[in-house]
């Protein structure tokens, strides 16, 4: 998620980059609860599919409708929860919203769909994989960047190869840091069940691998000026609520009327909120104070400030150590004041040049890793065998 922190007439505005689909891996013996599947088909309401293994035969259903699709998962987690289990459910950014667009897919090896392989993915795929309304299979349907994959990618990729940890690496320059991917299986070929690509750019949570945790979120309605917690907020809450029952804040939730709630003085957690709680954006001061430590310090960027600066909001708009949750000092250059216990105590904040500098050398890596990644993926599309199909492998 990209934050960026502008001054406009002492307006703040926060630029987000939107997360696509989520991927639920499940581990034998751990379940979701109902109000999470509700959760995150509402953000995901493009398709749902579940994989499954039954007397050691992966199984796939696949469902349009939520209410179909929630019995069906809950029925699985309860029958076939000893082994793994993959959860999808799609936001459509390339491709028709329709059933054949709808994940896991059976992973193909040389023009044929594996009976024992599938694989689920999160995120937007290189642009060589991304199609337009020429992309169309044998019904007439456009495809997916996923579809599109699976047909250049895994069909040309010794997908048992994966065991290998070099081979796994290799995939995951191919995808991009963005993507993630589950590969879910039951061969008797593969040391593993699931396989998870690019695993440190999801979450795990309450023992379920998550791609994203969007549908976690704390929504907010400017407009309104309130916001709806997420079950996190709800269990913090709570234990401040124990340490200190006279602390300044209201619990939000909707009553059984559906009206809206009092606002509240507690900020957002998760993926998807902000760095802040929005309503400090009326707090003229405290807009003038962040723009004015973004100034003296030379940061450009509120996230790089807080990274390089190591700090967080409390609930009053203060800067905090993370880790301790003592305030930076603003008297004092907004020095550290934490306690020797706190990990952060002997930190050393990096001034805005060298931490620039830093960010353009990661750039330049980026792009000459870019520039590697494109070299492969050319190889693999140029490259032809016998059968006129592209190949990774020399021939």
């Amino acid at each position: 998620m990209n934050l960026k922190l502008s001054s406009e007439d002492n307006i703040t505005t926060i630029q987000r980059e939107n997360n696509m689909c989520v991927i639920a891996s499940i581990p034998a013996g751990q379940t979701v609860s109902e109000q999470d599947l509700r959760d995150m088909w509402q953000r995901n309401p493009d398709g749902g599919g579940i994989s499954y293994i039954d007397k050691g035969q992966v199984k796939v259903y696949k469902s349009m409708k939520l209410k179909p699709y929630l019995k069906k998962v809950q029925n699985v987690i309860k029958t076939f929860g000893d082994n793994d289990i993959l959860l999808h459910m799609r936001i459509a950014t390339h491709g028709e919203v329709c059933i054949a667009n709808t994940h896991p897919f059976a992973v193909k090896q040389n023009g044929k769909a594996c009976k024992d392989i599938v694989f689920a993915h999160n995120g937007i795929l290189p642009s060589a994989y991304q199609t337009g309304k020429k992309d169309i299979d044998a019904d007439g349907i456009q495809i997916s960047d996923t579809r599109q994959f699976n047909e250049l990618f895994w069909n040309n990729f010794d997908v048992y190869a994966i065991d290998d940890a070099r081979v796994r690496e290799l995939i995951e320059d191919i995808l991009g840091w963005g993507n993630k991917f589950v590969v879910f299986n039951a061969s008797k070929h593969l040391r593993r069940t699931t396989y998870i690509f690019n695993e440190s750019r999801g979450t795990w949570q309450d023992g379920i691998w998550l791609s994203n945790t969007h549908h976690c979120s704390v929504s907010y309605n400017k407009s309104d000026n309130w916001y709806t917690p997420t079950k996190e907020d709800e269990k913090i809450l709570e234990s401040i609520r124990q340490e200190n029952p006279d602390a300044d804040f209201v619990p939000i939730s909707r009553d059984d009327t559906g009206s809206k709630p009092e606002p509240s003085h507690t900020m957002g957690w998760g993926d998807d909120t902000g760095l802040y709680d929005p309503r400090l954006l009326n707090d003229s001061e405290w807009v003038a104070k962040l723009n004015n430590m973004l100034e003296k310090t030379g940061y450009q960027l509120l996230e790089s400030a807080m990274d390089g600066m190591w700090f967080e909001f409390d609930y009053n708009g203060d800067m905090v150590c993370p880790s301790c949750g003592n305030k930076l000092d603003e008297e004092n250059n907004w020095a550290r004041t934490c306690h020797e216990e706190c990990d952060m105590y002997e930190f050393d904040q990096i001034p805005s040049s060298e931490y620039a500098q830093a960010e353009a050398e990661a750039l330049a890596d980026m792009a000459e890793e870019r520039v590697a990644i494109q070299q492969i993926e050319d190889k693999m599309l140029h490259n032809i065998d016998k059968d006129e199909q592209p190949t990774l492998f020399n021939l």
